[in-house]
């Protein structure tokens, strides 16, 4: 037989872990649209990323200074 101290704390434990993943999933819908808004706009950098490897990029910030790129390069 099982004592009730046995049978709280296993049940004190299971309230509290899913208080938090509860409180976990609000957070996570409130948030959602902004986490999707970054989501994408990591994605846009990443392709610029690929864009400015490939075909180079001119930068305001370095005086005019440039990377040429790869496709450049091999033609």
């Amino acid at each position: 037989m099982y004592t009730k101290c046995e049978l709280k704390w296993p049940a004190y434990f299971s309230l509290i872990f899913y208080i938090i993943i509860l409180a976990g999933g609000i957070i996570g819908l409130i948030e959602g649209p902004v986490i999707i808004k970054k989501y994408n706009d990591l994605g846009c950098k990443n392709a610029a990323i690929f864009d400015d490897i490939l075909y180079g990029r001119i930068s305001s910030k370095a005086d005019g200074k440039f990377f040429v790129g790869l496709s450049p390069l091999n033609s």
